[in-house]
């Protein structure tokens, strides 16, 4: 004779995919009261006609069998059937029952060191995946294995970059050469949902794309003259470097590139740097004017000044705002204010001392963009000046000046960094 016995299911309020199995089965013997039975071994069998996952449990002194393997199902409705299948004192038994094992929650999010990339760069950002498991009992978990996106939109273009798969701590690093224009972009890392977990977004953030280079001559030369003067981070030129004078430093420091495609020629005495030669990067920083110049009276609350010829800007001057001139710039002693300065024309400064920043709304940071193509479209011949942005021109910027500083970039189809004791600081 043999003993009958019963199995019931255990069904958990939510069964995540990808979690520990929380279902159990009990096996007793029948009668009042009921005997649980302990040592049994017993099934757990899913299946929904396509997808089948087997696991296995072993009764305890209660009788609950519970097995803690990884349910590797994807989510969706299943049949769960629990079976003993008997022994030569037991008999057989087994239940069935429908069961929903869900998706579960993801968590992402995007770090971008100094919320900063360098245009032109390959720039790291780091995605992190977990299962946040907030009130599952267990601490938040990697998610290894899965794909994501960090996209980068604004008023000046938007991109998707492909990151993943992450690793065993749920993290992927890229670094994508950055070719969105230099500005500000919103920020956001996202994983879609797929058949065990659901989809996550990471907080938006601004992340700002700078001009990425001390110096950036499209197509013509770089040409470093006169004395001590020094560039701080990279200056690329696609075409040849040529060097005269005494006593630069340019691009020097370590981890700082002077990038070449062709020739560098260096007829100076003195001076230091750190020479690449490269191929051409077969991209170039784009600055456009009608980002600015819309025919609005302000972009994004910056007051917007327009004139159809040609202004100068006179001595102890402060200007504030965008300036769209259908024309030229010329800018004298002392002129002091946060602007952007866009000529259809030629832009030129003279005197000393100016001391300007720019107050530009998009991030891009220019502070001149000079639309002539002549090989000076911008001329900068003052003394003592500070100048902070992007110096920008459709033809080439040509520095004369002494004693001056720039925080930015220079870039032109041509540069030449000639005076003696200027600085452009391109970090």
């Amino acid at each position: 004779m043999t003993d009958p016995t019963t199995t019931t299911i255990g069904a958990p309020a939510v069964q995540y995919a990808q979690d520990p199995n929380h279902f159990t089965a009990t096996v007793v013997t029948p009668g009042s009261p009921d005997e649980p039975r302990r040592l049994l071994p017993v099934t757990f069998t899913f299946d929904d006609g396509t997808h089948t996952q087997v696991l296995h449990g072993t009764t305890d002194d209660n009788g609950v069998a519970a097995p803690t393997d990884l349910l590797t199902l994807p989510a969706g409705t299943y049949t769960l059937t629990v079976e003993f299948a008997g022994n030569g004192l037991l008999t057989a038994s087994s239940a069935s029952q429908s069961v929903a094992i869900e998706r579960d929650f993801t968590g992402s999010s995007l770090n971008v060191p100094d919320q900063e990339l360098r245009w032109g760069h390959h720039d790291p950002m780091t995605v992190t995946l977990i299962e946040p498991n907030v009130g599952q009992g267990e601490p938040p978990l990697p998610i290894p294995g899965k794909n994501m996106t960090v996209t980068l939109t604004g008023p000046l273009g938007s991109h998707i970059y492909p990151a993943g798969p992450t690793n065993v701590f749920g993290v992927a690093t890229i670094k994508p050469l950055m070719e969105l224009p230099p500005g500000n972009y919103t920020a956001t890392a996202c994983f879609q949902q797929d058949a065990w977990f659901r989809a996550s977004c990471s907080a938006p953030q601004t992340v700002n794309v700078t001009g990425g280079f001390a110096g950036f001559s499209r197509g013509g030369p770089f040409t470093v003259t006169g004395i001590a003067n020094t560039t701080l981070g990279d200056v690329h030129v696609e075409d040849g470097i040529v060097i005269s004078g005494s006593n630069h430093v340019l691009s020097a420091a370590a981890g700082e590139r002077l990038e070449y495609v062709t020739t560098l020629t260096d007829n100076s005495t003195g001076s230091v740097y750190n020479p690449f030669q490269v191929p051409p990067l077969g991209i170039a920083p784009q600055y456009l004017r009608s980002s600015y110049c819309t025919g609005a009276a302000s972009l994004l609350g910056v007051p917007i000044t327009y004139s159809s010829k040609d202004v100068t800007f006179k001595n102890d001057q402060v200007i504030s705002g965008i300036y769209c001139v259908t024309g030229d710039i010329k800018v004298q002693s002392r002129v002091a204010g946060a602007a952007v300065l866009l000529a259809t024309g030629k832009i030129t400064t003279s005197g000393g001392n100016q001391v300007l920043s720019s107050a530009d709304p998009l991030g891009a940071k220019v502070l001149m963009l000079a639309e002539s193509a002549s090989a000076n479209a911008i001329s900068l011949q003052q003394q003592d000046a500070r100048f902070v942005g992007a110096i920008v021109a459709t033809g080439g910027v040509v520095v004369g000046s002494m004693h001056s500083n720039y925080t930015g970039s220079l870039v032109g189809q041509s540069a030449t960094l000639g005076g003696s004791s200027n600085t452009v600081d391109g970090r």
